[in-house]
């Protein structure tokens, strides 16, 4: 396990340390060797590009089915 962070809905951000460094000296010194240590600023800016592509997702879902509709729609419109 390596040192991350975790979103807490009454205190939004809490460290979790992974290593002893990190556990008695903070986040900034961090000894784990499976990443570089990560601020808490890289850690909201990738939950925030995670978010962003997953809503980005949804909405590409969303125009394709909206254009479905609208065929189906137009169809409709053109036999009556």
């Amino acid at each position: 396990m390596r040192c991350h962070y975790i979103y807490d809905k009454e205190t939004w951000n809490v460290h979790i340390p992974g290593c002893w460094g990190g556990a008695i000296y903070g986040p900034t010194h961090c000894t784990c060797r499976s990443r570089p240590p990560q601020t808490f600023n890289e850690f909201e800016k990738q939950e925030y590009r995670e978010n962003l592509k997953e809503l980005s997702k949804q909405i590409r879902e969303l125009e394709s089915e909206n254009s479905r509709l609208n065929r189906i729609i137009r169809k409709l419109l053109k036999i009556r």
